[in-house]
């Protein structure tokens, strides 16, 4: 039976407004999808910025005990007895006396911060004059015996160049102890300040961090089955990957790099870029989604930082901001 011209043509109308409808939401569908997972990007990353900025104020925290430590009391008594054959006149005390006080104040700050693995005063030359550690057995006051002398360092040479007040935020590597990298591989971060006499070096207070920590809070927070995260200093070096076989590489002469491993980041970590952060979404939603902050150890030196990255499938991403739009 043949259909009427008027026929075909409702019908042909019907078939449009249908394939037209289905487009159209075919397409609001695809971009409330991408709005929402563009949602969940930056969503993941305001949480790493979040995380970074709570670093950041956990370093403003050592610096400021590493200024109070160079301040306290005991200093200027030090310095006048180291003028006056070993006796403070004024507060009428032995250097010795004094050096047991200043590593009271040592031993108080550490056993109040689980995260500090060491704190120190130097000597114009370099030499450790009081160093008190903290370890899983507790806090130990090292002999004079085993003092050592540091003078050949790379952060007490860098710390002898900057002004009073001010403080030195080393690089982050593998603790050493007379000159060998100790073991366990314990990575740490140094922050320093210099203390004057007469406009002389009379020494160096340091505290040293276990960097160890803050990197397994950010592991546990981050590391799931649903995406992997990645640290690395600013070299692009890691501090944290899923191999653990290139964490702190760099120090046991292994160049792996997150440039190698994601092209894509190479731009971030040319000198003097500035840029902070990035989001990175892949076309091809079977590949992973790329979230990049930069957090700077010391803001005085943003040069000098610690790039959080982290990798999710997008596939994921979609079906889980899918199942959101299906109930909107």
């Amino acid at each position: 039976m043949k259909l009427s011209i008027s026929i075909r043509l409702i019908l042909l109308v019907v078939l449009l407004v249908t394939a037209t409808a289905t487009t159209i939401s075919y397409y609001l569908y695809k971009s409330g999808v991408a709005i929402l997972a563009e949602h969940a990007l930056t969503a993941l990353s305001h949480n790493l910025q979040r995380d970074g900025d709570q670093l950041s104020s956990h370093l403003d925290e050592l610096k400021r005990n590493v200024l109070f430590l160079s301040n306290a009391p005991p200093i200027p008594c030090l310095m006048r007895a180291q003028k006056n054959n070993g006796y403070d006149p004024l507060g009428q005390s032995s250097d010795k006396l004094w050096q047991q006080r200043l590593t009271s104040l040592f031993t108080t700050l550490l056993s109040t911060n689980p995260d500090y693995m060491q704190a120190r005063l130097l000597g114009a030359q370099g030499k450790e004059r009081i160093k008190v550690t903290q370890s899983e057995q507790g806090i130990q006051i090292i002999s004079a015996k085993e003092l050592q002398n540091k003078g050949h360092t790379s952060y007490f040479k860098a710390v002898k160049d900057i002004q009073v007040g001010q403080t030195y935020i080393s690089p982050i590597n593998l603790n050493r102890e007379f000159g060998k990298i100790s073991l366990p591989h314990t990575p740490v971060l140094r922050c320093a300040t210099p203390i004057f006499n007469d406009g002389k070096l009379f020494g160096t207070v340091i505290i040293n961090l276990k960097f160890s920590h803050l990197l397994e809070k950010l592991e546990k927070t981050y590391t799931t089955h649903e995406q992997t995260l990645y640290i690395t200093n600013h070299h692009g070096a890691y501090l944290s990957h899923p191999d653990p076989n290139k964490r702190f590489a760099f120090e046991l002469g292994q160049p792996f790099s997150i440039q190698e491993d994601f092209p894509v980041l190479a731009d971030l970590f040319i000198p003097g870029n500035q840029e902070q952060q990035r989001n990175i979404t892949p076309k091809d939603p079977a590949k992973d989604i790329l979230v990049f902050v930069k957090i700077p150890l010391d803001k005085t030196h943003p040069e000098q930082f610690v790039a959080i990255s982290l990798t999710r499938n997008y596939a994921q991403i979609i079906h889980q901001e899918t199942g959101v739009l299906k109930k909107i």
